[in-house]
């Protein structure tokens, strides 16, 4: 199995459901995704475990996080917290200072 914790997403659903992530939830706090980082496919070895799309999203909170969709079993997980965002090399239009 995956390791990550299930979350609740809104995802946009064009041609595809479940094609990118919108926002999310962490405990009862809301995040809104401001940029898709990378996105990747990854296909589980276990038999009949099926795919996953993932995606390093940077968040409206400035922090870099690793979210899976599991295509068979409808849900979607946060794999893991990154950091800040202007740590992991992202290129941001933002006014504010970087310390």
């Amino acid at each position: 199995m995956t390791r990550g914790k299930k979350i609740r997403v809104r995802a946009y659903s064009g041609h595809r459901a479940e094609e990118r992530p919108i926002c999310f939830w962490l405990e009862e706090k809301q995040v809104a995704i401001r940029k898709i980082l990378r996105r990747w496919h990854e296909q589980k070895k276990d038999v009949g475990r099926g795919t996953e799309s993932c995606f390093q999203v940077e968040g409206e909170d400035g922090q870099v996080y690793e979210l899976c969709y599991h295509h068979k079993e409808h849900t979607w997980l946060l794999r893991r917290t990154l950091g800040c965002a202007w740590q992991q090399g992202s290129s941001l239009d933002r006014d504010e200072p970087r310390p």
